[in-house]
């Protein structure tokens, strides 16, 4: 077969830019904004001047705007806007599209009054319109900063949304007619037992007598920006929810007590927390202050109105705080759309539904509820906007999309079902589709059991680790907890529970996994829709009638030769369009058979202790993936995430210098081949790429040919073709070579370049080198190279024997048990126009050209 022909025009950067607004507008005028962002992405990149970058740049931004791709759209326009050669008229064209962007989809009132603010200071360029926004946006910052008061339009959207909450308490999550349900869901023995052996005994440890200050630390906001280290107050929310629905399913009213009692001190603390610009608990994701609310709304019936009055006007005026003065909480002030929305502006439609029509300030709760609807509604359209018809969310980073990002839709549709009695989660097409997901992106593989917390851990399931995971096993831990809880959200749905359940290979609240419900430990028993966990675990049964599936949002590609532990998998890398955790990884490829063979290598571990060098310097870079690296000396390292505590320069170690915006070419699957082509070219920099193609054949069961053309703007800038390993590579000959590890081998063969020179780069002390030095793993991290992992310890990287500016690399590649002695004989085949391989497997006489 010939698959894959291409026809590239690679002439100035001025044509290159012509042709990427040219094709851009076309798609654009179809209707596929998604084919028009990346044109527009591609022409802002290629820009020969100031010019036709400042004007690419706005049609960009309109595009990501349709993507739902918010923040990005609204960080390009405010660039654009302080760009020293934009024209006036240009900035204030960037400045009203980021007015427009963060007052109607982000909901973010200090950015959009920053960009009104510029507008003022270019007042001589600006049109009377201009100036009128200007103006009204101005007003509407100090209305919205200063009082509480909402417009009569305003009034007039929230009057028929708080009409619709339950006069009555319980509401939030449960109410007084499923308040039964949940005390015979405590009574299912698993359910039983995961209630005594942490809800309870967070109940029992709780203090008798509370202490508001106990000498721990917290996060504070400084006023220049960044952190600094202050005492907190303690605040007890997580202990009053424990207490609370101890009362409530055991009757002991010693816990109604001791839960009143820990929230007169929390009530205290959240003054305090003002004070100092700290989060509830120290707790990022603010569940703790969320469980608070929780506590006071589960107990109303038994608390005496002034105790009511009492704690819930403090909670109500913290989140009222900020909402209104929430500045001083701007590391936390994330934008909704963005990744998991658990930070502190999340807390502000919990309180309003919780302390609606209790007289506490209704003007405040009007505000609040006004906002939080609008800031969880853009959550829900952007996450479907991304979802598509394929699944998932926002990143292709499981731990985020199986834990915390998940959060804010569990949480939000729980509360519209027990505070409005409105179960919307038929409507919600992300949460939906996200089972189909897990059912590609997770493997089936061989079983295996690591030590973790003193106890042993059987893993099944296992996770490619695209993405800022913390990529030691690679084990889906997240998996069964959380898909098992989307069960609760469609009562009665068989065909969904046998989806979900075909992807749960062990109990989900089985002791091993209650350490990763440590912000929610209420969780498991408030959600009484869960229905009955089967007798026996066992392997996921995909019914897939496809080997490959692409997410073309997220912009990665998923293969299977089958779904058993001995079948092969693989992933690519191709089509990003967002950056949410994203690494400098396009057109870079994982394998699996056994065993993780091909893989991405480094880990995130550590960047809680601000340990950022081991992230930053390799395993967000380039180097750290199966890719394609381009040496231009001098060139400068994409800062990824946080700035390293080093002080020196970082230099790049010929990577990819942007996280998004690649470009898919082609992708075709069928029952003998899955076929992917992917232009990694626009996200390396221009002044040493031209064209970075990959051309990935996926012939099952076991066999992969990829084919990569690489131009580059001088000789000279030396190219690498990488694959990484844990475990050393066997050299077997000039162009192949070989590795093992947990059961599986791979053999790969160079066929071209036709001279090439093979280097092993690895090995204790050098296992994460890049720009001239190791990168090692930060001390909370140093334990694990002593165990079983899939940090990466080995690379192989395949370079040009000479200099030229166009190179062409074929490379075979296959996988089977360790006990394969040899792999199939692949030879080389050219002609004037093509060039590829042929080999014959047990299916026949195989030929591949490009």
């Amino acid at each position: 077969m010939r698959i894959g022909t291409w026809i590239l025009a690679l002439g100035s950067a001025a044509s290159l830019y012509a042709a990427g607004v040219a094709e851009g507008d076309q798609f654009w005028k179809k209707g596929d904004f998604k084919s028009a962002a990346r044109c527009y992405t591609e022409a802002y990149y290629s820009a020969a001047t100031p010019r036709e970058r400042i004007a690419g740049g706005l049609k960009w931004v309109v595009a990501l705007r349709k993507l739902g791709n918010y923040e990005m759209a609204a960080n390009l326009s405010r660039d654009i806007s302080k760009s020293a050669e934009a024209l006036p008229k240009e900035k204030l064209q960037a400045l009203q599209l980021n007015i427009d962007i963060n007052k109607n989809y982000l909901n973010n009132i200090y950015d959009y009054n920053r960009a009104a603010q510029a507008i003022f200071s270019l007042r001589k360029d600006a049109t009377a319109q201009q100036l009128k926004l200007a103006k009204e946006i101005g007003e509407d910052f100090k209305r919205r900063k200063n009082t509480l008061e909402l417009t009569p339009a305003e009034k007039k959207a929230v009057a028929p949304l708080k009409a619709q909450i339950r006069p009555t308490h319980p509401r939030l999550f449960f109410n007084d007619e499923t308040l039964p349900l949940v005390i015979k869901h405590n009574q299912r023995p698993d359910i039983r037992a995961y209630y005594e052996k942490n809800v309870k005994p967070l109940a029992d440890n709780a203090p008798n007598d509370p202490k508001l200050w106990n000498g721990e630390k917290g996060q504070a906001r400084s006023p220049k920006g960044g952190y600094h280290e202050v005492e907190r107050p303690s605040f007890y929310g997580t202990q009053a929810g424990a207490c609370a629905l101890v009362y409530l399913i055991d009757g002991d009213k010693a816990y109604l007590e001791k839960a009143i009692r820990l929230l007169e001190v929390s009530a205290q603390a959240l003054d305090e927390c003002y004070k100092v610009g700290v989060l509830p608990g120290g707790e990022y994701y603010c569940r703790t202050y969320l469980y608070a609310l929780g506590a006071w709304d589960w107990l109303y019936n038994d608390m005496t109105p002034e105790q009511r009055q009492r704690i819930g006007k403090e909670f109500l005026k913290f989140a009222a705080r900020v909402e209104k003065e929430g500045e001083c909480f701007r590391g936390f002030w994330s934008n909704p759309e963005t990744g998991g929305y658990y930070n502190i502006r999340m807390v502000k439609w919990y309180a309003a539904l919780t302390f609606a029509k209790e007289n506490l300030d209704e003007t405040a709760v009007d505000k609040l509820l006004f906002e939080g609807y609008r800031d969880h509604e853009i959550v829900l359209k952007a996450r479907d906007i991304t979802t598509g018809d394929d699944g998932g969310i926002v990143s292709t980073a499981n731990n985020y999309l199986m834990a915390t990002y998940l959060w804010t839709t569990y949480n939000y549709l729980a509360s519209w079902d027990s505070a409005m009695g409105k179960n919307r989660a038929n409507d919600v097409k992300h949460l939906r589709y996200f089972p189909q997901w897990c059912v590609w992106s997770l493997i089936n593989g061989t079983e295996r059991q690591w030590q973790r917390n003193d106890k042993t851990i059987t893993s099944l399931l296992y996770d490619f680790g695209n993405g800022d995971t913390e990529n030691t096993t690679k084990e889906a831990v997240q998996a069964d907890l959380y898909l098992y809880e989307i069960l609760h959200f469609f009562p009665g749905d068989t065909q969904l529970q046998k989806m979900v359940f075909g992807c749960i290979t062990k109990d989900p609240l089985d002791p091993p996994r209650w350490p990763n419900l440590q912000y929610r430990p209420l969780t498991p028993v408030i959600r009484y829709n869960l229905p009955e966990l089967p007798e026996k675990f066992g392997r996921p049964e995909y019914s897939l009638k496809d080997h490959a599936r692409y997410f073309e949002n997220l912009g990665i590609v998923f293969m299977r030769s089958g779904s058993t532990p001995t079948d092969t998998y693989a992933s690519f890398v191709t089509g990003k369009i967002n950056a949410n955790h994203r690494h400098m990884d396009a057109n870079s490829f994982s394998i699996y058979k056994h065993d993780f063979l091909a893989l991405d290598t480094g880990t995130r571990i550590g960047v809680q202790n601000k340990d950022y060098e081991q992230l930053n310097a390799y395993y967000a870079q380039t180097v750290a993936h199966n890719a394609m690296l381009i040496h231009m000396p001098g060139e400068p390292l994409t800062e990824y995430w946080w700035k390293p505590r080093n002080p020196k320069p970082y230099e790049s170690h010929g990577g990819q210098n942007r996280s998004f915006g690649d470009r898919t070419l082609a992708y075709e699957t069928n029952g003998d081949f899955t076929y992917v082509a992917g232009d990694a070219g626009p996200v390396y920099s221009k002044e040493k790429c031209k064209l970075a193609m990959r051309q990935f054949v996926f012939v099952y069961p076991d066999i992969f040919v990829i084919a990569d053309r690489v131009i580059s703007t001088k000789p000279e800038y030396r190219k690498e073709w990488l694959l990484h390993s844990q475990n050393e590579p066997e050299m077997l000959d000039d162009a192949t070579f070989r590795f093992d590890d947990g059961g599986g081998r791979l053999f790969c063969k160079t066929l071209l370049p036709a001279a090439f020179r093979r280097t092993v780069v690895g090995g204790d002390g050098k296992e994460f080198f890049a720009s001239g030095e190791n990168w090692p793993l930060p001390p909370k991290a140093q334990h694990l190279m002593k165990t079983k992992n899939y940090l990466g310890r080995y690379r192989v990287e395949i370079s040009p024997a000479e200099e030229h500016t166009s190179d062409y690399f074929l490379h075979v590649i296959q996988v089977g048990a360790d006990s394969m002695p040899k792999m199939v004989d692949a030879a080389l085949v050219e002609t004037k126009d093509s060039f590829g391989t042929e080999f014959v497997t047990d299916q026949g006489k195989w030929q591949i050209t490009f």
